[in-house]
């Protein structure tokens, strides 16, 4: 009982002190904390999200984020930051200031390794870090499309599980969260006591509301249930107002779809359409909401290589035009030397560093001839089209390839920033120690 406590609410005119005498434990003021989340009457408050941000906010500091590589943040983005607000989020949803304040923590430390970060220092749109990867983001969460994944599921459980203590209470969603549950499930209708007569998806697949949507406007209950609606045709109720041949279409039409309709004394059954069981899960409530996008890559090709994440990190900057060339720095006002810092006679691009340099084109030979892969060394003009060309089902030669290109770019940024150069020879030599250091990392993870 020491862990009890008491809130009275609204209790202005009533003798606390006599009612509270028996109770051994304490007695506090409301709004409360009830199991770590805010309770108040009204909206969450600022206070209440500000916690949450600051909880975030101090996981920076100790973890000396510029010591980290950009692969080894995004682990810890995904890992932590992104789900320090889950609990939260299962039952309120973020104010769009406080997502805004979260983001910013979690895009400053991905870029730079600190609580701050400039415009300047994020390389990619933070929208599209937040896509999965396989439609070329990094698989960050969006935290509103994130936040209505985790506040779907108390729509399903109203269905599915009536006997949960709150079943009796609407479920704190929003209009738009509704619209997402009811596109991604179907009805089969039995009783009609649970199903939404205009807004579920019960007849034939489709919701009256769609098969009719100029009665819809008309109806004068348009939260009733199937089971209240259709006795004594009390869904047409507001439906004398029709005035024009379209409503009188969609009425007739709706009328005729109804006629087939047997309510018996079964329960009305719910599907997920998403899944192959049809239950509800979170991962694809989530995956629904990027539905219609499209990817401009076959991303998978980089996310499912046999090498390390930082590499996958760096070839996803290099197909989106990213790195920071000499090209990308002057067209953001920055200066530098446009000549390509490898065979000084070419201006410098992504596209002229991954495959047109001459010293490059020289790399390439030499690690076609030393490892006795084939077709390694070409021109092109598309960069996307020249790496699905290169790889192939053996994974050795796709480590081979990564390697290259990594430590190409490595080469030129060794000659940009510390003044230091290797010739060809000697960077594919320490191309073929990265392989064969990653082969031996690979064998031990087996083995363990």
């Amino acid at each position: 009982m020491q862990k009890s406590e008491l809130f009275p609410i609204q209790c202005a005119t009533t003798d606390l002190a006599e009612i509270t005498a028996a109770f051994p434990g304490r007695s506090c003021q409301f709004p409360c904390r009830y199991l770590g989340l805010p309770l108040r009457i009204g909206q969450t408050q600022r206070a209440d999200e500000q916690i949450l941000i600051d909880k975030i906010g101090a996981r920076l500091p100790g973890w000396k984020g510029r010591l980290l590589t950009k692969a080894g943040r995004l682990t810890l983005v995904n890992a932590v930051l992104s789900s320090i607000p889950t609990y939260h989020l299962t039952i309120f949803p973020l104010s769009k200031w406080a997502i805004k304040r979260i983001d910013k923590l979690r895009r400053s430390f991905l870029w730079r390794g600190e609580e701050s970060a400039k415009g300047g220092h994020c390389k990619v749109n933070w929208k599209r870090v937040c896509r999965p990867k396989k439609l070329g983001g990094l698989g960050i969460p969006d935290l509103e499309k994130f936040s209505r994944e985790l506040r779907l599921r108390w729509l399903w459980f109203q269905w599915t599980d009536s006997a949960r203590p709150w079943s009796g209470f609407p479920a704190r969603v929003t209009q738009t969260d509704l619209a997402l549950f009811r596109a991604c499930t179907s009805i089969s209708i039995s009783n009609g006591a649970k199903t939404s007569f205009w807004k579920d998806r019960w007849l034939n697949g489709q919701a009256p509301m769609d098969i009719a949507p100029l009665c819809f406007a008309l109806a004068w209950r348009k939260n009733m249930t199937v089971a209240c609606s259709l006795p004594q045709g009390r869904w047409m109720r507001g439906l004398n107002r029709i005035s024009t041949s379209a409503q009188l279409h969609q009425f007739v039409s709706l009328w005729e779809q109804l006629q087939t309709v047997q309510l018996n004394q079964e329960p009305d059954q719910i599907r997920w359409n998403s899944t192959a069981d049809g239950s509800y899960s979170s991962r694809s409530a989530y995956a629904v909401q990027f539905h219609g996008s499209y990817s401009d890559f076959t991303w998978s090709k980089v996310w499912n290589l046999k090498v390390e994440n930082k590499c996958k990190f760096f070839l996803w900057l290099l197909f989106q035009q990213k790195l920071m060339t000499a090209d990308r720095i002057i067209k953001r006002g920055g200066q530098a030397n446009p000549i390509c810092q490898l065979c000084r006679t070419r201006e410098e691009s992504t596209l002229h560093l991954a495959v047109n340099c001459s010293f490059t084109q020289s790399v390439w030979s030499l690690v076609s001839q030393q490892t006795g892969q084939h077709n390694l060394t070409s021109t092109t003009t598309d960069l996307k089209k020249w790496w699905l060309d290169l790889l192939s089902h053996s994974q050795e030669r796709n480590q081979i390839i990564t390697y290259t290109v990594w430590n190409v770019w490595k080469e030129r940024c060794r000659r940009f920033y510390d003044n230091k150069a290797l010739n060809a020879l000697q960077l594919t030599s320490l191309i073929r120690q990265d392989i064969a250091t990653l082969s031996a990392a690979l064998i031990v993870q087996v083995v363990n």
